[in-house]
């Protein structure tokens, strides 16, 4: 948030320290979990044998229609990493045109400015010293493009032992691909895996749905992600649907 006009912001030594401290955190949890090394197996697959094509369909058509066309939200998420945390705020945008805009903000000022495009490529916009680019191309991007920028074209890939179906996307350039676990009915979304080969590369559980004005279904609006690196939480405090016409992120802050 920016100050009033001729104000000067003002931080007590202790709590910039706090945030520089776990900034080291974050890079040294980077540099020793490999990044890209999953610590547990992935879901074990039964694959699709057309038993419920019906079922298959309507998660097809979930996912498609997860979240409105056009819109502008405000986050709050806690990062952990060991036993140091992060708390910070986000404002996202979303529309056709643009994909998914994340401005992430802590008491110290702006830490990270990303874009995931249409066709799926990641822009950092803005970085500051609060946060290694790595960290922001990798997990932030990461995170924006898996948890909101959800991929509209997933295939029946099979079923879990508890009945649960998935949907699986093709495989990506670097191995990996994501798995959309649905409720038997295929209805709701519940989980967000990704994974490469047999390991797990990151898992996001959907909490909560709530329901916004301006949309007739109840939208993901808590995760818990777990990811070698770190765990997220992250959770929609407000989001108003847009029009075609509306202005995107520029100038937007967190209330």
């Amino acid at each position: 948030m920016k100050p009033p006009a001729g104000a000067r912001r003002r931080f007590s030594k202790p709590r910039v320290i706090r945030v520089l401290g776990l900034v080291a955190a974050l890079c040294a949890a980077c540099l020793g979990s490999g990044c890209d090394q999953g610590r547990a197996p992935a879901y074990a697959i039964r694959r699709d044998d057309g038993r419920n094509p019906e079922a298959m369909a309507a998660a097809q058509g979930a996912l498609a229609r997860l979240y409105p066309p056009r819109y502008r939200a405000t986050q709050r998420a806690i990062i952990t990493v060991g036993r140091r945390q992060f708390v910070c705020d986000g404002v996202l945008a979303v529309s056709p045109q643009a994909g998914e805009h994340l401005a992430v903000v802590s008491t110290l000022g702006l830490v990270t400015e990303v874009q995931v495009a249409t066709n799926g490529q990641t822009r950092l916009l803005r970085a500051s010293p609060l946060l290694k680019e790595t960290w922001s191309r990798d997990f932030v991007a990461r995170d924006l493009r898996e948890l909101f920028a959800p991929c509209a074209e997933g295939e029946p890939g099979g079923w879990l032992a508890d009945g649960r179906l998935v949907l699986e996307s093709r495989p990506r350039p670097d191995g990996s691909a994501a798995r959309w676990v649905f409720t038997p009915s295929g209805q709701r979304l519940q989980e967000i895996e990704v994974v490469r080969g047999q390991r797990r590369l990151y898992l996001a559980r959907i909490r909560q749905y709530r329901q916004f004005a301006g949309f007739p279904r109840g939208i993901p609006a808590e995760f818990d992600v777990r990811a070698p690196a770190y765990r997220l939480e992250l959770r929609t405090a407000a989001l108003t649907v847009l029009s075609g016409d509306a202005p995107g992120i520029a100038g937007a802050a967190p209330p």
